[in-house]
């Protein structure tokens, strides 16, 4: 885990070696030194072809671009802070505002444009990172993993659509046709076309094999078993002592429309299994997160 310093925020707009400090240079060498290496595109794009009845090669391909558009926008950043402090050139707003965020264990907002929404301090934020790209990684070796780690994508909507896409192209379907049916399981389970994910965590209530149930005492956040994900069709779906629980990424909840159109923040509704009326999981805002604050 990396440690993060706070320092004041006094000092000239240009810093020289003798008025920086040791902690500043310590901490931004020792994000560049655990950041990921970079994606092979090129390999990727090679390995996994776009092909139409194969949507998770786009999601792959898409993700490894989408990581390293930070990591470059990471690494020229902190390069550029480590200069400002050594005195080599002269600070920017970026400069400034990236040491400001370090100083106080924030993302700095240029790197949160490019991210996923996210409220967890930076130390643990890099820690997450590190993950997350360790995931993809894996998946460009192996192929698609048996079980997803849902939290690792930095656009999951994709992948949703990507299940869809390939079950709707096989079955010769409309996709607009097509949802989600859920099932929640401890056990492996392979279905044809489902696709099962992990790493979502429940708020509000707990989990049982019966369904849903009260909230642990001072469990703020339940990790969930693995989750399938089955494409059903519209007319299909049974939805009858069901509540459907919706997956934020952050706790914040709220988010803002993106120019895909989805929300930055709401990604989807999964439908889980209530003995009780669903109502009530409304009123305590039982909700599912891929990230614990």
């Amino acid at each position: 885990m990396l440690k993060m310093h706070s320092h004041s925020e006094g000092g000239s707009a240009t810093r020289s070696p003798s008025c920086s400090t040791g902690g500043e240079l310590a901490q931004i060498n020792a994000i560049l030194n655990g950041l990921p290496a970079l994606f092979d595109e090129e390999a990727v794009n090679e390995k996994y072809p776009t092909n139409y009845y194969q949507s998770m090669n786009t999601v792959l391909v898409q993700e490894c671009a989408r990581y390293n558009k930070l990591l470059r926008i990471m690494r020229s950043t902190l390069v550029n802070a480590e200069r400002v402090i050594k005195g080599l050139i002269i600070m920017t707003k970026e400069t400034e505002g990236v040491l400001g965020a370090m100083r106080l264990n924030q993302v700095p907002s240029v790197w949160e444009t490019t991210a996923w929404p996210s409220v967890i301090p930076l130390s643990r934020w890099i820690v997450d990172l590190q993950e997350r790209v360790s995931f993809i990684r894996s998946w460009t070796v192996e192929g698609v993993p048996k079980v997803v780690w849902f939290s690792g994508f930095s656009y999951p909507q994709a992948f949703l659509t990507g299940i869809l896409q390939n079950y709707a192209r096989r079955a010769k379907i409309a996709i607009d046709e097509l949802v989600f049916d859920f099932q929640v399981t401890s056990e492996p389970v392979e279905l044809e076309h489902a696709m099962t994910i992990s790493g979502l965590f429940l708020q509000c209530a707990s989990w049982s094999e019966a369904g849903l149930a009260d909230a642990r005492p001072n469990v703020l956040f339940e990790e969930m078993p693995n989750i399938v994900l089955i494409p059903t069709r519209n007319t299909d779906l049974e939805v009858s002592n069901r509540y459907p629980c919706p997956v934020y990424r952050t706790s914040l909840r709220r988010g803002v429309l993106t120019t895909t159109g989805h929300s930055s923040n709401y990604i989807l509704d999964v439908l889980l299994p209530s003995n009780e009326h669903v109502n009530k999981w409304i009123r305590l805002g039982v909700a599912l997160f891929q990230q614990k604050d």
